[in-house]
């Protein structure tokens, strides 16, 4: 059974809950009552505690990631992606065009230039990070997309995934789509790229777009770190209101799309490709 976070819900403790801030890299909450939301990824009854992942906890100062008698850190968020991948990371554009808005019946896309609109938010960098161990964990970002949706980027990952201590980031990008597809989300990258876990994560990605009709065809599409390079479905996606949920086993690049032959800036093609 697919379970989905109520996005008023889900946003109203988002915003309430003083230690979500996407940039920042400190302990985390004390204490509180229940978890975030009362159905997805983020639930539970009671906080984090206080002696958690704060004040002695696993980032120290000038120590790095190792606190004293605690583990040392194998992977870094601040590292693009771990050793011997076949991928390198992609480019940021070399121009930056004059944003045009989309003519009316025409998609609107994250590309920069024509077709851009308020209903396709861009990126802006925006990152977030959670230091993960055995025990598992949860990771959240509020940015340009959550603003326009009310529903966070969320990775939830379990206990067993990660058997060492790893710093994980997520940024919504300011990245251009991938050539081929109508973008339903911001580029986001999730870090070190090309990190496997041992246990599958589940990973909720925001969407919106000013097409009418959802495609059947749309799906979490993730680029292939460690072999063609190339962006492919997870096989589970699910399409929910405002938001897509799948399964993931490794980092790195992941948008919310549908392969398309449209390009906004010449609106030729069907708008509701797939349908």
């Amino acid at each position: 059974m697919r379970t989905s976070i109520p996005a008023t819900v889900l946003a109203a403790a988002l915003w309430a809950s003083a230690g979500c801030g996407a940039n920042a890299l400190p302990g985390r909450d004390a204490g509180g009552t229940g978890g975030i939301g009362t159905g997805g990824f983020y639930q539970g009854t009671g906080g984090e505690g206080t002696g958690g992942w704060g004040t002695g906890g696993f980032y120290q100062g000038t120590g790095g990631f190792t606190s004293t008698g605690g583990n040392t850190q194998s992977f870094d968020a601040s590292v693009d992606a771990v050793g011997g991948l076949a991928c390198p990371g992609l480019s940021e554009s070399t121009s930056s065009p004059a944003p045009v808005p989309p003519y009316p019946g025409c998609p609107c896309t994250r590309r920069p230039g024509a077709g851009n609109s308020y209903l396709c938010p861009m990126g802006v960098g925006k990152k977030s990070y959670l230091y993960l161990d055995a025990s598992g964990g949860e990771i959240i970002l509020l940015g340009q997309q959550s603003a326009k949706t009310n529903i966070p980027f969320g990775l939830n990952i379990p206990p067993g995934a990660v058997d060492r201590l790893t710093l994980i980031s997520v940024e919504e990008t300011d990245l251009p789509p991938p050539s081929g597809f109508l973008d339903w989300s911001p580029v986001y990258l999730i870090e070190p790229r090309g990190l496997s876990f041992s246990k599958v994560a589940g990973v909720q990605v925001p969407w919106s777009s000013n097409v009418s009709q959802v495609p059947r065809t749309l799906a979490i599409y993730a680029r292939d770190e460690n072999g063609t390079c190339g962006w492919k479905p997870l096989i589970d996606s699910y399409t929910n209101t405002g938001f897509e949920q799948a399964s993931l086993t490794q980092l790195g690049y992941l948008f919310v799309g549908v392969p398309s032959t449209i390009d906004p800036a010449t609106c030729t093609g069907d708008a509701s490709a797939g349908n």
